[in-house]
């Protein structure tokens, strides 16, 4: 991707944002599934040259990271937990160097300990009061927060899945769900608001892997290698459902907002694909990884994808404009 291209879609999404957004409207860059090396990498530096003009071109309220930052850092390669830290300080900070606002962030299954875990303690360590400009109501030790603009009467509620991990088992297990306490300040903190609430989680509701769950892989847990088995690696949110439960019971969400599969997708209230099933009351929208092509065969010019959702508080709509590959979408 030559300097001319990008330059020529920056212009694009500069006069396409500019046709949508109002006065009040809230405008969010967001990107996932960076799964880079570390900044030091070509690809990674690029993509952040990327975000770094593209906030310029479009003025941001906020980036928003939808996790995965790191790759198979335990399959491919074994990273102590103290040099995989420096490692997240060096790629978000110059991130937030780039930006001209908040970052904020969310866990992704790759984004702690060895590969496909999490443990809250060691991502709250590295995020917490570093990049998002004072705006996290973080709860100390967790994965989970949430965000509010008052103008805007708009909140950001951020879930955590993985919401932990057994690193020392003899199958090393990544929990897969958002567990009791989560579900509890979602229903009695987060979603309990007058304000409008767009939720965001790393792995979309809907998600179920449906391949090989008998096989054990190589992981690393941060001081050796183990197996684990494909079915802890690679599973489902547990309680979904309870979750969507709260959403639907407090009927002020309009959106969630996830990565985690590599491929865009907009799915409706309810919507079954055979044994995926969005739980939530609203759309889920899931953007594709941000550098590399997607899972979906198409031609790609760009070579990665970020997006810009502009969201309009009085009339609450939600547009999405991409910068790279893929396709705009109205959200609501």
């Amino acid at each position: 991707m030559n300097k001319e291209i990008i330059l020529q879609e920056l212009e694009r999404v500069r006069a396409e944002v500019r046709s949508i957004v109002k006065t009040n409207s809230l405008v969010f860059v967001m990107y996932s599934d960076l799964h880079s090396y570390g900044i030091e990498t070509e690809s990674t530096a690029k993509f952040v040259d990327c975000l770094g003009n593209l906030c310029n071109t479009v003025n941001p309220t906020a980036v928003v990271n939808l996790g995965d930052n790191f790759a198979m850092l335990g399959r491919e390669k074994h990273i102590e937990t103290t040099v995989l830290a420096d490692k997240y300080g060096a790629l978000l900070g110059t991130v937030k160097d780039k930006i001209n606002c908040p970052l904020l962030l969310m866990n992704g299954n790759h984004d702690a300990l060895g590969t496909d875990f999490f443990k809250p303690q060691f991502w709250f360590n590295i995020v917490n009061g570093k990049y998002d400009d004072g705006l996290a109501n973080r709860i100390d030790g967790k994965g989970y927060y949430y965000v509010d603009f008052d103008d805007a009467k708009t909140r950001l509620v951020f879930m955590s899945v993985p919401s932990d991990s057994d690193l020392y088992a003899e199958h090393p297990t990544p929990f897969w769900k958002f567990g009791e306490a989560q579900l509890k300040w979602l229903d009695e903190i987060a979603l309990n608001t007058d304000y409008k609430v767009l939720l965001f989680s790393h792995v979309p509701f809907f998600y179920k892997y449906t391949g090989d769950m008998e096989s054990k892989l190589s992981v690393w847990n941060g001081e050796y290698e183990a197996k684990s088995y494909i079915s802890a690696l690679c599973g489902w949110i547990d309680d979904a459902e309870d979750a969507a439960k709260i959403v639907k019971a407090k009927g002020n969400v309009l959106a969630c907002f996830s990565g985690h599969v590599h491929i865009d997708f907009l799915r409706e209230p309810y919507e079954v694909q055979g044994e995926h099933i969005n739980y939530l009351p609203c759309r889920q929208v899931v953007i594709r990884n941000a550098v590399g092509h997607s899972r979906d065969g198409s031609e790609n010019v760009f070579e990665m994808a970020i997006d810009i959702m502009v969201y309009d508080p009085i009339d609450n709509k939600i547009e999405i404009v991409r910068f790279g590959d893929g396709k705009n979408r109205k959200v609501l």
